[in-house]
């Protein structure tokens, strides 16, 4: 069945290849946004945060732009300096009505403005991503898309944990401590100083896991997740744990048992699965029927 000439000319209109550099193709939907501005990425850059920032706060003048964040804050992307948490705060901070959340395992770069229009592509938001890379994308210019899109990374968003200024300030001096301190240690063979670096640094491994879990005790987060993998299908105890590890690698790492402000994060990770999907059971939330978890009756029901 062959698709009519206007009809497939709308379809061409709705949607943009993109191929690098696509900086500014990125420009472009900054400057489009006139409410909010999502930006999911496991990198961010100091450059690419000053384009929002330059292009965005113009917006201001007749309403405050929204700006949402979600990245990878873990320790591995902010010693190599793939993400730069000093420029996120910086930019943040010119944007009142925003928030930064941490989810280790995004991987998705998709950047969103308003209902209107959405790029998905290959590139983190840094230089290399925008300008350097060979990357691949589409923007959608189709409405019903675009906030199909905004929900998909609304729900991985809910994932993570809304950072606050303050904490993003303090990962951000310590990783640029622990950075310089990393070279003059490589320059030397002086034991005391590799030491002192290797203490520092299982600190800021401390800093990083309380920034991220925000005083929540772990079957809480872990419940959230539940939720999540639940409403899309049924799974086994099994399928859950893996795909939960999945999604929350760093609090799931049987390899550590890191105790923060008193509460345990590793290797007992599984104990705390168990009595979220156990309280989640008890308040009819979920429920266990054939060996396989699923959302409850009621809560299909409200859905």
């Amino acid at each position: 069945m062959m698709v009519p000439m206007d009809q497939m000319m709308t379809q061409i209109a709705c949607f943009k290849l993109l191929q690098s550099p696509w900086e500014e193709d990125f420009v472009s939907l900054v400057r489009t946004a006139k409410e909010s501005f999502i930006i999911s990425s496991p990198y961010i850059g100091r450059e690419a945060c000053q384009i929002v920032a330059a292009h965005g706060v113009a917006r201001q003048s007749t309403k405050k732009l929204k700006l949402t964040v979600v990245t990878d804050l873990s320790r591995r992307n902010l010693l190599s300096g793939s993400t730069d948490a000093g420029a996120i705060h910086e930019l943040v901070i010119g944007f009142p009505d925003s928030e930064v959340l941490f989810l280790p395992s995004v991987h998705a770069k998709v950047y969103i403005a308003d209902d209107h229009a959405a790029i998905i592509t290959s590139g983190n938001m840094t230089a290399a991503g925008l300008s350097r890379n060979y990357e691949y994308g589409m923007r959608v210019n189709d409405h019903l898309l675009v906030r199909e899109i905004r929900a998909h990374i609304g729900a991985y968003a809910a994932l993570g944990t809304k950072i606050e200024l303050s904490k993003l300030k303090l990962l951000s001096d310590i990783s640029l401590d622990l950075q310089e301190m990393h070279r003059e240690a490589e320059k030397t063979i002086n034991s005391r100083l590799r030491a002192e670096f290797e203490r520092r640094l299982s600190g800021f491994d401390d800093e990083v896991l309380r920034t991220r879990v925000a005083g929540r005790a772990p079957n809480a987060i872990f419940a959230e997740a539940i939720l999540y993998l639940l409403k899309r299908g049924a799974m086994s105890t099994q399928e859950l744990h893996l795909s939960i590890q999945k999604i929350h690698p760093d609090l799931c790492d049987d390899s550590v048992d890191r105790v923060i402000d008193g509460r345990h994060y590793g290797k007992k990770w599984k104990h705390a699965v168990r009595s979220a999907q156990q309280h989640l059971k008890e308040e009819g939330v979920i429920q266990l029927t054939d060996g396989m978890w699923c959302m409850s009756q009621k809560e299909n029901a409200s859905m």
